[in-house]
């Protein structure tokens, strides 16, 4: 069956790359320049802490997919943990007043 065999997108640049994945599956160019323009540098902050924070919420998310815990509870979570990692960090954690998506 070779690399891409589907209309998935692959998950690797080199099979981006690769001139018969490509021939075979025109849309690609179109999918390589959408993900090239929506991941610009300034999408994430630039903190050592960014992976852990996404890995953070990341589990939580998948805890409210698996429906273990409601959204709300697993976002709330989420925030907990993130702001305990950014306060342990030195980080200036709760002077934003307005309200968050989920309140």
């Amino acid at each position: 069956m070779g690399a891409c065999p589907s209309a998935i997108a692959p998950n690797r640049a080199s099979v981006l790359a690769d001139k018969d994945v490509r021939a075979r599956h025109g849309w690609l160019a179109v999918a390589e320049r959408q993900f090239k323009a929506n991941l610009p540098e300034s999408q994430f902050p630039k903190i050592p802490e960014w992976g852990e924070i996404m890995k953070k919420h990341g589990n939580e998310l998948h805890v409210a997919y698996a429906r273990q815990a409601s959204v709300k509870e697993a976002l709330n979570r989420s925030n907990a943990a993130v702001v305990a990692l950014l306060k342990e960090r030195g980080y200036k954690v709760g002077t934003h007043r307005g309200k968050i998506p989920w309140e």
